[in-house]
């Protein structure tokens, strides 16, 4: 690294200062608002993207290692990495800086899934997921320390990234946070991000006992949000203009060919190095989250380096298939033509996940209307085989499976499996 950037923050300490001060609430945020200095002219020796290889996201992990232990959130770990069984799926992405080609940022996004997301540990968040909607957190967030006082040259494109690849590609409704107690009116006062409960929790164990704060945002009504609090801000300072104005070429997002919703880039090596060979994460698994691993990655190339299987008398929600998460916007056709709304959040071969606002019968064959790469489809002979209990989401096999239906889930597979062997 040959030249430190310009400082884009005032000092940590003025930001401290500020949050802990006794002014009314409404003044510290507007204070904070104050401290940030966009720059919307970043140095062409940084960029921002998804991790692409087995070294850029082993160098993000070593980041987030030595971060996290110099913060007192993990103990060391002879492998120099902080791997989670979370990096593990293939939902999760891993968005990283580079200054010169170097990784000197990153935070990743964990959809939630089977293995659930880490602050639901210790929150509640059902209140999202019980119509269906999607939900992720941000989570594992660090800078290189060589840019410490001067966070913004990083940070800020690095949550720009993560903003923009969140409402335009991660196909979720909520994000979700859990932070520091010290550091969470930054995150209220920039974002308007909302707490998830009033008081902190003292222990939370994902990061070795820290107390912690967790906050939502509704990324549906982002946008128009952000907008409404930066309206009148002086250029550097606007947020909004900052995340869904301006356009930067140092940020390059995935060239997406079809209706996903996740740009998976683990292959069986990889998954060896990190969770085997370097660490042992995948022998601490549970049954559970084993058999959940062999229904992601069901693939010959992978299943040699995941943990043996259970026996499948004791995996009795047993599912053949990998299923895809996707959003598909559709219709359920009823008689005259009739169609009630309905979205589908997840496909296999034969089967399909839907989240509708009316009722399905069971048995009863439907036929569905999608829009498929930009062609319309028409799934016909699909039957309810289960429904949630809050009736919100439900679960259909597709019997009579077109060829534009067969080609999707092809690609979708091919995208998981495209560096196997």
């Amino acid at each position: 690294m040959r030249q430190k950037p310009k400082s884009k923050l005032r000092p940590r300490q003025w930001l401290r200062k500020v949050i802990q001060s006794t002014m009314p609430r409404r003044v510290r945020h507007s204070l904070l608002r104050k401290v940030i200095d966009l720059d919307f002219d970043p140095s062409p020796r940084l960029k921002v993207r998804l991790a692409r290889t087995k070294d850029e996201l082993e160098s993000a992990l070593r980041l987030l290692h030595d971060s996290y232990v110099k913060a007192g959130l993990m103990t060391p770990h002879p492998s120099g990495l902080r791997v989670t069984k979370y990096h593990a799926l293939p939902a999760t992405a891993t968005i990283i800086a580079l200054w010169d080609d170097e990784v000197v940022g990153t935070v990743s996004l964990v959809r939630r899934s089977a293995f659930g997301m880490p602050l639901e540990n210790i929150f509640d968040i059902t209140r999202f997921t019980h119509d269906g909607s999607r939900i992720f957190e941000t989570s594992s967030l660090a800078v290189d320390p060589r840019f410490s006082g001067q966070n913004g040259t990083i940070l800020f494109p690095l949550i720009k990234f993560l903003f923009n690849y969140a409402t335009d590609y991660f196909g979720s409704n909520y994000m979700a946070i859990a932070v520091n107690p010290s550091w969470i009116e930054f995150y209220e006062a920039i974002f308007n991000f909302q707490r998830l409960q009033a008081k902190p929790v003292d222990k939370y164990d994902f990061v070795n006992g820290a107390s912690a704060v967790g906050a939502y945002l509704n990324l549906v009504a982002f946008k128009q949000m952000l907008k409404g609090i930066y309206t009148e801000a002086p250029s550097r300072k606007n947020m909004f203009n900052y995340i869904f104005k301006a356009t930067f070429s140092n940020l390059e997002f995935p060239k997406r060919k079809f209706n996903k919703i996740s740009d998976p880039m683990l292959t069986p090596e990889i998954l060896d190095y990190l969770f085997n060979i370097r660490t042992q994460t995948f022998a601490g698994l549970s049954e559970r989250e084993i058999f959940t691993l062999h229904q992601l990655y069901q693939n010959d190339g992978f299943r040699g380096v995941l943990p043996p299987a259970p026996p499948k008398s004791n995996v009795l929600w047993l599912r053949e298939g990998t299923r895809f998460e996707v959003n598909i916007p559709g219709g359920i056709l009823l008689t005259g033509n009739a169609t009630i709304p309905m979205r589908i959040t997840d496909i296999s071969s034969g089967g399909i996940g839907v989240v509708t606002s009316r009722n399905l019968r069971e048995g009863e064959l439907y036929t569905l209307q999608v829009a498929l790469e930009g062609e319309k489809h028409s799934l016909r002979n699909v039957q309810l085989r289960w429904t949630s209990p809050d009736r919100k989401r439900s679960g259909l096999k597709v019997y009579d499976r077109p060829q534009g239906w067969v080609r999707f889930v092809n690609l979708l597979t091919d995208d998981l499996l495209r560096q196997v062997g």
